[in-house]
């Protein structure tokens, strides 16, 4: 069985058995040793929010990155056939036409992964609305948007570097080395 969480996704969830050390004003951690530090429970909740939010900017970043990582192979293939490689070497056109659909797919993919962030987001406001309203307590481990937006990044991600490996290939059959 899952732990009780008090907030809307699986990854921001405080474990229940946080609160209920906080409740009974109890630091958070175990002090058995030297090596196993308690801290205070504001102090957990400070730092915990701050790795979530640091989490959060980091996949942000990642996704413009996707984004404009795969803009910017699909424009600069486009590029490298019109100036480099005007007549690309027949066997490599197969993985150009590939690396493009790939890239595209990852383009796609990101964005239906936008789609699934923001439906689990307001899952979880549905949730802790629930929560409120009958006494029930939420389990952000149920949010299906939370696990379809992890796979579609996962995908997206896969895409991109399949379809940018099939460009690098399609290039490095098509420059025209000095002999």
């Amino acid at each position: 069985m899952p732990d009780q969480f008090d907030s809307f996704t699986a990854e921001t969830a405080i474990p229940a058995w946080a609160k209920q050390a906080a409740s009974a004003g109890a630091s958070v951690g175990k002090a058995d040793s030297e090596e196993l530090a308690t801290i205070p429970y504001d102090e957990y909740l400070r730092q915990r929010q701050a790795f979530i939010e640091a989490g959060q900017r980091g996949r942000q970043r990642l996704d413009q990155l996707l984004i404009a990582g795969a803009s910017g192979a699909l424009v600069l293939s486009v590029t490298f056939l019109e100036k480099i490689a005007p007549n690309p070497v027949l066997r490599s056109r197969p993985y150009l036409l590939a690396g493009w659909v790939i890239l595209l797919l990852a383009l796609a993919l990101s964005m239906l992964g936008f789609e699934a962030s923001t439906r689990a987001f307001a899952e979880g406001v549905r949730g802790l609305d629930r929560q409120v309203l009958t006494g029930k307590l939420y389990d952000p481990t149920t949010n299906v948007w939370d696990r379809r937006t992890a796979g579609l990044n996962r995908a997206s991600l896969a895409a991109f570097f399949i379809g940018m490996a099939l460009l690098v290939l399609f290039a490095f059959l098509n420059v025209p080395f000095q002999r």
